[in-house]
């Protein structure tokens, strides 16, 4: 009697093993194929998801801006100021364009755009609020005591620094050497990766279908 069970039994015991089997190489091949297409991309994952602590900045509208606003949807965020000759407006007027792209299609949901300025001094609610939707309407400039600022930027391990310009002394022609990474925030208000530039639309887009449909 105990002979009849035997064969069913290892017939059971080899099917698990191959559907586990089965399940961990489909895994693993749709891991290394997520991996390309980001490694294509120029994004870099951490292993973890992190937590960026508490922090208090302004918006354009001169209301605090935390943490907590960082969660219910993907976020992409990267520091920047107003006087930035180049980089700045680049890197608005593509996820503009990328915003555009995802905003005709349903299927999509445009993930929240911050500019986090390095230039306080500046950069006041009012002039980010001109500056920053006036390129693209979907994003917020961000602004605040530059401690704070300071100690978000290490969060993500971002770098500013002020250097002047002025031959005569004067202290308001500065420029900021700033890092130039897009970083990613999951809808958790967690850090989860960074691109790196050149940025295109088609990438930013590319990048955001690939975060909201595997993470």
């Amino acid at each position: 009697m105990i002979n009849r069970f035997i064969i069913p039994v290892v017939l059971l015991g080899a099917l698990a093993v191959g559907v586990a089997s089965y399940q961990f190489v489909d895994k693993n091949k749709k891991s290394q194929q997520l991996t390309a297409s980001l490694d294509a991309l120029q994004v870099t994952l951490l292993e973890t998801a992190k937590d960026i602590g508490t922090f208090t900045l302004i918006d354009g509208d001169g209301q605090p801006f935390q943490q907590s606003d960082l969660q219910g949807n993907w976020s992409l965020l990267f520091f920047g100021f107003t006087h930035c000759p180049e980089f700045c407006p680049n890197t608005l007027v593509t996820l503009n364009a990328a915003t555009q792209i995802m905003d005709k299609d349903n299927s999509l949901i445009p993930p929240n755009i911050y500019m986090v300025s390095v230039d306080p001094a500046r950069d006041t609610p009012a002039r980010l609020k001109d500056y920053v939707p006036n390129i693209c309407p979907s994003a917020k400039g961000l602004t605040g005591e530059i401690s704070s600022i300071t100690a978000l930027s290490k969060q993500f391990y971002a770098t500013f620094e002020r250097v002047n310009m002025s031959m005569s002394g004067d202290d308001n022609d500065y420029m900021i050497n700033h890092s130039s990474q897009i970083f990613i925030i999951n809808p958790d208000g967690k850090y989860v990766g960074y691109a790196k530039p050149p940025f295109h639309a088609d990438g930013i887009v590319a990048i955001s279908q690939l975060m909201a449909a595997n993470f």
